[in-house]
């Protein structure tokens, strides 16, 4: 793929290509090698070099990746709109790769990318999208994305993968992808704790995004399988919004194989909620109500600092296979959250925060301990709970303290009782 330049320059032994102007339509993909920076046509601040998802020879639409950044160091995209071609107009109307069967949210082929052979059991091909992320990244360091919009990508817009480390992301925008905005992650599978050093290595690692918007995204904004990663000053807004696994979720992901990840001085709101029939034969249409979370937690050391979190379908944060979390910091407001239990009048739990190990988490060596919530502004208390898949859980080290409420006295810690009728708290716990 050959792309318009404008004009070449050298810096620090640095190549950097300015693109002219306009729309290149991709159908192979562009390697980016070491030491360039692709920076775009830029005026009075507007972005006029787009990179979109083209056609192949024969008309169907091209499936791979746009750039590829592959076991390269210090180069980096700049000044970009990366543009996925999720929607596409035929026929004076609105056409959707990402949802081909049938466009309407709440319908049950909405999530379905294909008709299954059987309808009451279907695989996760039948849901997932044959195409890649928009721009891939893997085996690389020292990298940086400024200034770039990823927009309408029919999966994912930038993927992190193996081995990526030292990346810098910084002013960019996520808006309208299929799945996930920004990807952190490798293939390790449901691993049990603790990694192995081999493992470890090939986790994307060191990346620090900042001063970043994210929209509207169909899963989570941004899934985060990776070391010391952090995010300053990004918001979030009405990710989650497709549900396009027919599953509930949060705005942001923590798997519970990270570790070292700080989130400060962030807003996390209005993650969304939706009813929709998820079943293919049910001729009552009986629907199913899938709502979004601010952040849906695992992993190990996180730090969350500052953050705004208000107005999401369900929890502020839901903790499940978190070790050593805390969450702190005066500016720190969650409010205004559950927002489905009161939309639709539901009997349950109200509060913001919600700790809970299950089994899928603890046979994996992942039990949720060390989990400290210290002088925070919290509209609706904390609940900690269980799911009943083990007899007799106790979950150590939770330490509540500190923390004000603009709707109650004495914040609510509500605890719920283990299988056995004995309390869920283990030891070294404050509350």
């Amino acid at each position: 793929m050959t792309l318009s330049i404008a004009k070449e320059l050298s810096i620090n032994e640095q190549q950097i290509l300015f693109l002219n102007e306009g729309i290149v339509y991709i159908n192979e993909a562009i390697h980016l090698t070491s030491n360039t920076l692709i920076c775009g046509a830029i005026r009075s601040g507007k972005v006029l070099t787009i990179i979109k998802r083209g056609k192949n020879n024969d008309g169907s639409l091209y499936e791979g990746p746009l750039i590829v950044v592959a076991d390269i160091a210090n180069s980096g995209l700049k000044n970009l709109i990366i543009d996925g071609g999720r929607f596409e107009e035929i026929d004076t109307r609105i056409f959707d790769h990402r949802h081909p069967i049938n466009a309407t949210r709440d319908n049950c082929w909405f999530s379905l990318i294909r008709i299954p052979e059987n309808l009451t059991n279907h695989d996760h091909d039948d849901y997932s999208p044959p195409v890649e992320a928009d721009v891939i990244c893997s085996g690389s360091s020292n990298l940086s994305v400024e200034n770039v919009e990823f927009i309408d990508a029919i999966k994912i817009g930038l993927g992190l993968g193996t081995k990526c480390n030292q990346v810098t992301i910084n002013s960019c925008t996520f808006n309208r992808s299929g799945d996930i905005g920004l990807w952190i992650g490798c293939n390790l599978g449901l691993s049990t704790l603790p990694l192995n050093d081999e493992q470890k290595q090939q986790q994307p690692s060191n990346i620090h995004i900042e001063n970043c918007t994210f929209s509207k995204t169909g899963a989570s904004a941004t899934h985060i399988d990776g070391r010391s990663v952090s995010f300053f000053d990004c918001n979030f807004s009405g990710n989650h919004c497709d549900f396009p696994y027919n599953e509930s979720g949060g705005q942001v992901a923590i798997d519970y194989k990270s570790s070292n990840i700080l989130i400060k001085s962030c807003a996390i709101k209005n993650g969304p909620w939706l009813a929709r029939n998820t079943s293919l034969i049910d001729i009552k249409n009986t629907p199913t109500l899938l709502g979004s979370c601010g952040i849906e937690l695992a992993g190990e050391n996180i730090q969350l600092i500052d953050n705004e979190i208000s107005g999401n379908a369900t929890e502020a944060i839901h903790i499940n296979g978190a070790r050593q979390l805390w969450i702190t910091g005066s500016n720190t407001n969650i409010h205004n959250n559950q927002q489905l239990i009161k939309a639709k009048n539901l009997a349950g739990a109200v509060e913001d925060i919600a700790i809970t190990a299950s089994m899928h988490f603890v046979e994996l060596n992942s039990k949720t301990h060390g989990i400290y919530i210290n002088g925070i502004n919290i509209e609706h208390g904390v609940i900690i709970w269980s799911d009943q898949t083990i007899t007799d859980l106790r979950l150590d080290q939770l330490v509540i303290c500190n923390n004000s409420s603009t709707k109650q006295k004495t914040l609510t810690v509500k605890i719920q009782k283990n299988k056995n009728g004995k309390s869920l708290l283990g030891e070294n716990c404050m509350v």
